[in-house]
């Protein structure tokens, strides 16, 4: 008990130092909040220059006081047993995002491919997490076909084809394609080999991902290339009496699509490639490239200088953080450079 309440004590104590220093921030997070719950998906950049607003909006006027102020918060922090602290709240990170990836059963499948390309190449998988991890980078994509995949949701018979035919469309080019692009690379690093410089068009890489991760079910929707060159270059043929779509492309032959069908695999695409390689990307940050790689230890390590008033410390312990970063993502800079391509002249 008394432990609790010393770790309360402290938790209060730092969060009115952290209110003293920006007094707007408790009405800032309630407005952010109203925004969250108000947000239109129409409107991702203007959501996003809205919320970087308010935060700018609440920063603390330092005015040169920088060092005596993370001082004053390390006499505060260091009264609790920091490191575990650290671990625990990571911990609990990794818990969530694994939770929230797992709500999609392919995430598993995901993560087996990237621990095969990781077993070639230590952290090569990261590319998951720079390409579809960020939030901010993908709320854009993911916001492309929503307003057509609710659409569909309420509409029946022939407008609610239309828009399944036009959520195909938005989530193929904003999500899948960049989703594919992410897999068929993993598919040459599992191997120790890096992928081609010239990407396929879109109904090629759908094919040769597909071929390639032939182990991977489910990871591929096998017909999603034909399909959206269908719904992207074909005139719209709705077939009244079955509620299905004619669908072909210079490959494949006409043949009639159930609408519920073709809204199945738009949503499947939409899910993977929208919120779960999003989810299994921080994941894979969060655990793989921080917890243990030894970058969580080194941060811990890095911690208490950094709220010191020596600077020379603060310069010494950064360089020792970034030396073990360098030395975490060594062999993947060397792989890249002992295969890098000669340049063209």
């Amino acid at each position: 008990m008394l432990k609790r309440k010393k770790g309360g004590d402290v938790d209060d104590k730092i969060a009115r130092e952290i209110v003293r220093l920006m007094p707007k921030l408790p009405q800032t997070v309630d407005r952010i909040f109203d925004k969250v719950e108000q947000f239109d998906f129409r409107q991702p950049t203007t959501f996003i220059a809205e919320m970087k607003a308010d935060m700018r909006s609440c920063a603390p006027q330092l005015g040169g006081r920088e060092r005596r102020i993370l001082s004053r918060l390390w006499k505060l922090l260091r009264l609790l047993p920091l490191e575990r602290v650290v671990r625990w709240r990571m911990n609990e990170v990794i818990r969530i995002t694994k939770s929230e990836a797992a709500k999609d059963a392919r995430y598993s499948l995901l993560l087996k491919l990237m621990s095969e390309a990781d077993a070639k190449v230590p952290l090569v998988s990261i590319i998951v997490s720079l390409r579809h991890a960020d939030p901010e980078a993908t709320l854009g994509p993911l916001c492309a076909p929503y307003d057509m995949l609710e659409q569909a949701e309420r509409e029946r018979g022939e407008a609610r084809a239309t828009a399944v035919l036009r959520a195909l469309a938005d989530t193929a080019e904003a999500l899948y394609k960049p989703y594919l692009i992410t897999l068929w690379a993993l598919s040459y690093l599992k191997e120790g080999e890096v992928p081609p410089e010239q990407v396929p068009s879109f109904g090629n890489l759908v094919k040769d991902t597909h071929r390639r991760l032939a182990n991977y079910p489910g990871l591929v929707e096998p017909d999603a290339g034909w399909m959206r060159n269908s719904a992207v270059h074909n005139p719209r043929k709705y077939l009244l009496v079955t509620d299905a779509l004619e669908m072909w492309d210079k490959n494949v032959a006409h043949k009639a699509v159930p609408v519920d069908e073709l809204y199945a695999m738009v949503k499947r695409m939409y899910l993977i490639s929208g919120m779960t390689v999003q989810r299994v990307g921080q994941l894979y940050m969060f655990r793989n490239v921080f917890a243990e790689s030894g970058l969580l230890d080194a941060f811990v390590e890095f911690l208490p200088h950094l709220f010191t008033l020596d600077e020379q410390k603060v310069l010494t312990a950064e360089a020792r953080f970034f030396d073990r970063a360098h030395d975490v993502i060594r062999p993947l800079e060397e792989f890249f450079n002992a295969h890098a391509r000669p340049a063209r002249t």
